[in-house]
């Protein structure tokens, strides 16, 4: 178990997961975690469901807290990091979360009054399934990274990622939950189509697709042999699959991925 004290600015979904997380895991005990909102009804309520602390204020975060995690919208960072920076420590670690904010930003607003480690992760670690990259342009020590490590796998999987490449994390990983759910909706809706009633549908989809992916993920598969593997010579999945060729699937999931990491790399040069 972690035996430090983490603090988040900002009460949102992605730091409730992260939270939550870490607290179903066990990796971090209740007690040792402070969170500040302006949504002081929302914070009161999360520190009496998981006995979390209610912060005052960002400057409490920074007198009390061994580490932070900034989960706020961008145009938010710098006001927050600048105005509370005075009460921060050299040895405070600042952990971002904030999309395209980059590490070199980042110690722009913290100017050396704290280290920085810049973190992407994605929506489903609101279920314990997400993917967290960190950055490889920091000053943490190994023991230090171990730390964060042991905390952010709480939800999900953690990988480590020069900084110049992190923005192809779009194309992989930070868009995914939003194609992959459109992918369900139009599965779904095929069922529909066929007979079949939504909820069931959406449940069907959603579990093979789930259940198509974990095979691949824990069995080291290659996505081309699972899908070998349910394609019988003339049989109905090889049909669907030419169908999605011609309609050219790959490459407009390709596209799309692209245009996603080419945006967030524009962003994350600013």
């Amino acid at each position: 178990m972690v035996d430090r004290k983490l603090g988040f600015i900002g009460a949102g979904n992605m730091a409730c997961a992260l939270m939550r997380g870490m607290l179903t895991k066990g990796v971090i005990a209740a007690e040792n975690i402070y969170m500040y909102d302006i949504a002081k009804e929302r914070l009161d309520t999360l520190a009496a469901q998981y006995g979390i602390h209610a912060a005052g204020s960002n400057d409490e975060l920074a007198d009390v807290c061994d580490m932070i995690i900034v989960a706020v919208k961008p145009y938010v960072v710098e006001k927050a990091l600048t105005a509370m920076r005075e009460r921060m420590k050299p040895e405070q670690i600042i952990m971002s979360i904030v999309g395209g904010l980059s590490t070199k930003t980042l110690k722009k607003h913290l100017d050396g009054h704290a280290r920085a480690l810049k973190i992407m992760p994605n929506t489903p670690a609101q279920v314990n399934a997400g993917v967290m990259l960190i950055s490889n342009e920091n000053d943490l020590s190994q023991e230090e990274l171990a730390m964060i490590k042991e905390l952010l796998s709480s939800s999900g999987l953690v990988e480590m990622m020069d900084e110049d490449k992190m923005y192809s994390f779009s194309a992989v990983g930070g868009t995914i939950p939003a194609f992959v759910a459109m992918y369900v909706e139009a599965l779904a809706d095929a069922g529909v189509l066929n007979g079949m009633a939504r909820d069931m549908a959406i449940r069907i989809a959603a579990q093979s697709v789930m259940g198509s992916a974990k095979l691949i993920a824990d069995t080291g598969m290659h996505p081309a042999q699972a899908k070998d593997m349910v394609c019988t010579p003339g049989g109905i999945t090889i049909q669907g699959v030419y169908e999605l060729e011609k309609a050219g699937f790959r490459g407009i999931v390709m596209r799309a991925s692209t245009a996603a990491a080419q945006m967030n790399k524009e962003l994350m040069s600013k």
